[in-house]
Parts: C-alpha cells; structure tokens; sequence
C-alpha cells in the first residue's frame, strides 16, 4: 500500500481476563492491544484459541470463584514535538478499588508505541 500508519493501539475488551498483547505487523514493529474484562457478565470462561502465545505478554485473570469484575483506563499524553515521546499508559482496575493493580506504559519512538517495561 506504500502508506505507514504510526502510533497504532488496539483496544478490544468482552473477554474473562486482562491483557496486554504486542501484536506483531512485520518488520520488527508491534502495535500494543489492551484488553479489559467487562464490567458485568462475567462468567469465568476461557477461549484459549484466540491468542497468539508469542504475541502476549501479560494476563491476569478477572474472574474466578467471586467473579469480581474489572475494567481499564488508557491515557495519551501527546507530545508537543511531532509524533515522537508521545506517552500511552494502561491501568487495569479490580471492581471499585480504588488504586491500579498494574500499570504499563509505552513511549512513541519512530512512530511505534514501544514499552517501558521489561516482563
């Protein structure tokens, strides 16, 4: 197609865990997908076959035997020169808690969100 697309995130949810997957695009560059449980319905179960074992990095179940549920907030801060250091941070959220239980951050760099933080 000749055109790059920069600082891409996917966002997806209506799944039974948290997750973070770097999802490969070739070239040695990944966009991020944050995926938060939803708020209600959760019943626990698991489809396995929708991810790609190499492509995540992070899972933290939601459900469980008191099927508390979760939810996840994203920020952007953008970065005054151009589309470099722009800042993307997840934070994943247990029921009405009222502090994170993880916290991921990526930083812009060539165009490519890439993260801070070592798993």
């Amino acid at each position: 197609m000749g055109k790059q697309i920069n600082g891409l995130i996917l966002l997806s949810g209506d799944k039974h865990y948290n997750e973070i997957f770097h999802v490969e695009l070739g070239d040695g560059k990944i966009a991020p997908e944050f995926s938060s449980s939803p708020l209600t319905l959760n019943t626990g179960l698991q489809d396995e076959t929708q991810a790609k074992e190499a492509e995540r990095i992070w899972s933290y179940r939601s459900g469980g035997s008191k099927r508390k549920r979760g939810f996840s907030t994203l920020t952007i801060d953008p970065s005054s020169d151009g589309r470099d250091n722009w800042k993307a941070t997840v934070r994943y959220f247990q029921e009405a808690f009222a502090w994170p239980y993880a916290e991921f951050t990526y930083v812009t760099s060539d165009g490519e969100f890439k993260p801070t933080f070592t798993i």
